[in-house]
Protein backbone atom coordinates (compact mmCIF):
# COMPACT_ATOMS: atom_id res chain seq x y z
CA UNK A 1 0.00 0.00 0.00
CA UNK A 2 1.22 3.27 -0.82
CA UNK A 3 1.91 6.21 2.02
CA UNK A 4 -0.79 7.91 0.18
CA UNK A 5 -3.57 5.53 0.51
CA UNK A 6 -2.66 4.57 4.02
CA UNK A 7 -2.74 8.37 4.72
CA UNK A 8 -6.56 8.39 3.14
CA UNK A 9 -7.43 5.63 5.22
CA UNK A 10 -6.26 6.73 8.38
CA UNK A 11 -7.85 9.89 7.94
CA UNK A 12 -11.25 8.13 7.07
CA UNK A 13 -11.37 6.28 9.97
CA UNK A 14 -13.49 8.78 12.22
CA UNK A 15 -10.54 11.48 12.17
CA UNK A 16 -10.35 13.95 13.60
CA UNK A 17 -13.08 13.76 16.53
CA UNK A 18 -11.81 9.80 17.82
CA UNK A 19 -8.73 9.17 20.56
CA UNK A 20 -8.44 6.01 18.50
CA UNK A 21 -8.01 7.05 14.78
CA UNK A 22 -6.29 10.47 15.72
CA UNK A 23 -3.69 7.78 17.78
CA UNK A 24 -2.81 5.72 15.20
CA UNK A 25 -2.93 8.28 12.46
CA UNK A 26 -0.32 9.99 14.91
CA UNK A 27 2.10 6.50 14.92
CA UNK A 28 2.15 6.49 11.42
CA UNK A 29 2.76 10.59 11.09
CA UNK A 30 5.60 9.70 13.53
CA UNK A 31 7.02 6.55 11.34
CA UNK A 32 6.85 8.90 8.69
CA UNK A 33 9.31 11.32 10.59
CA UNK A 34 6.51 13.86 10.39
CA UNK A 35 6.70 14.66 13.75
CA UNK A 36 4.99 18.28 14.03
CA UNK A 37 1.52 16.20 12.53
CA UNK A 38 1.78 13.38 14.54
CA UNK A 39 1.99 15.91 17.54
CA UNK A 40 -1.30 17.63 16.48
CA UNK A 41 -2.87 14.67 15.70
CA UNK A 42 -1.38 13.50 19.15
CA UNK A 43 -2.77 16.25 20.96
CA UNK A 44 -6.33 15.91 19.19
CA UNK A 45 -6.46 12.21 20.44
CA UNK A 46 -5.58 13.77 23.87
CA UNK A 47 -8.64 15.82 24.01
CA UNK A 48 -10.90 13.52 22.27
CA UNK A 49 -14.24 13.00 24.49
CA UNK A 50 -14.32 10.23 26.71
CA UNK A 51 -16.02 6.96 26.14
CA UNK A 52 -18.16 6.23 28.68
CA UNK A 53 -18.04 2.54 27.98
CA UNK A 54 -14.01 2.37 27.36
CA UNK A 55 -12.64 3.86 30.47
CA UNK A 56 -10.16 1.46 30.61
CA UNK A 57 -9.42 1.49 27.24
CA UNK A 58 -9.16 5.00 27.28
CA UNK A 59 -6.77 5.25 30.08
CA UNK A 60 -4.46 3.11 28.14
CA UNK A 61 -4.52 5.01 25.24
CA UNK A 62 -3.66 8.34 26.79
CA UNK A 63 -0.97 6.54 28.55
CA UNK A 64 0.67 5.66 24.27
CA UNK A 65 0.07 9.34 23.65
CA UNK A 66 1.79 10.28 26.53
CA UNK A 67 4.67 8.20 25.87
CA UNK A 68 4.39 9.31 22.13
CA UNK A 69 4.59 12.45 22.79
CA UNK A 70 7.47 12.59 25.13
CA UNK A 71 9.74 10.61 21.69
CA UNK A 72 8.51 13.53 19.90
CA UNK A 73 9.76 16.01 22.08
CA UNK A 74 13.01 14.14 22.57
CA UNK A 75 13.03 13.83 19.44
CA UNK A 76 12.74 17.72 18.49
CA UNK A 77 14.85 18.76 21.22
CA UNK A 78 11.89 20.03 23.61
CA UNK A 79 12.47 17.57 26.43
Amino acid sequence: MDLERARALLRSAGYPDGIDPNYFYAEFLYEQEDYSAARDALLRAQNAPARASRPLADAGRHKEISALLREIDDKAGRG
